[in-house]
């Protein structure tokens, strides 16, 4: 005779499934499936259904999470790198301002020099020539 496990509230999840499912296959081995057995076996393949489906769960929650501290880093790092670059493009044209009005400072100060020499040159010529002429 096989030993019948009783469930008192008609569930088999209260009965502990997984020994009473192994309990019968091993007294009875040869007879075939009880419905308590096929309830039993059922109610074990729901429990490892829902187990995979809250691992999923879970796993697309932490994928979320990842993805969205990875957007917000990188929102942060390209406006830091934004404003890095700002800065960099502003010190740029202040500095090619400044060599730009050094180097018109710089070719006003050769033009005053070259005109001052063209003019002694000038002045210079006309004296040597003068003298030729008298």
């Amino acid at each position: 005779m096989s030993h019948m496990h009783i469930y008192t509230s008609g569930s088999a999840m209260e009965n502990e499934p997984n020994q009473n499912l192994a309990d019968n296959f091993e007294q009875r081995p040869n007879e075939p499936a009880t419905r308590n057995d096929l309830r039993t076996l059922a109610t074990l393949v729901d429990r490892r259904f829902n187990k995979v489906d809250l691992q999923f769960q879970t796993m697309q929650t932490m994928f979320k999470e990842e993805m969205f501290e990875f957007r917000e880093s990188m929102r942060k790092e390209m406006f830091e790198f934004r404003e890095l670059m700002r800065k960099d493009m502003s010190d740029f044209k202040d500095v090619m301002r400044k060599e730009t009005s050094d180097s018109k400072e710089s070719m006003r100060k050769d033009m005053y020099k070259f005109a001052g020499f063209l003019t002694l040159s000038v002045i210079s010529a006309m004296g040597v020539f003068r003298a030729f002429v008298r």
